[in-house]
């Protein structure tokens, strides 16, 4: 695989697939948009092999459970799914994640957020030949058994990257390291301090 990670939007309104795809390729995501019966958008993961899908909860005919365990039936490699839903719910959350969903996000979605997951959701994807620090850090937090779907998750994987772009911020964690993270997530040091001890 290339180090371009490719995304399908699965959306039940066209306008907002199409705008998903379009913020993800600014970020450098290969990203098309689909809607249709599910049928149709198994096609479209067979023939085109995304790295990840992003789907709305409800589609037109299905849902993104039936649209999970289908393509894990019919592919012998599946990709990550990200599902998208209107509704906030720690249950519903849990069951998607269950049901093989790397990580389900809440609309209105943030382009930030969403590049972030896709990213975090390809990694399994990845070749062993890569030379993407983002994708490898990631890729060694999975295997290290870090879900990407706990609070503080990009927290680690933000500081982690950091230390590795200067080692110095090792010998301060707390005073140099703590507030880049929390500037960059518009949260306090204190908070970013709070998750780490969490984990």
């Amino acid at each position: 695989m290339s180090n371009t990670i490719t995304a399908l939007i699965c959306t039940n309104e066209v306008s907002t697939g199409v705008t998903l795809a379009s913020w993800l390729k600014e970020k450098g995501i290969r990203a098309y948009a689909r809607n249709g019966t599910e049928s149709s958008l198994i096609h479209s993961i067979i023939n085109d092999k995304p790295d990840i899908v992003v789907t709305d909860l409800t589609l037109f005919d299905t849902d993104a459970v039936s649209l999970m365990k289908n393509a894990s039936v019919l592919l012998s490699e599946t990709p990550g799914f990200i599902v998208l839903s209107e509704i906030d719910n720690n249950f519903i959350k849990r069951q998607i994640i269950e049901c093989g969903a790397s990580q389900i996000l809440i609309h209105p979605v943030n382009v930030s957020e969403l590049y972030e997951t896709v990213r975090d959701a390809a990694v399994k994807h990845v070749s062993t030949f890569c030379i993407d620090t983002e994708i490898l850090v990631t890729e060694l937090m999975h295997k290290a058994g870090v879900p990407p779907h706990i609070r503080g998750y990009r927290y680690i994987r933000t500081g982690v990257l950091e230390c590795l772009r200067d080692k110095t911020l090792l010998d301060s964690i707390t005073k140099k390291l703590y507030p880049i993270i929390a500037e960059r997530y518009n949260t306090t040091s204190t908070r970013v301090e709070r998750r780490y001890a969490m984990l």
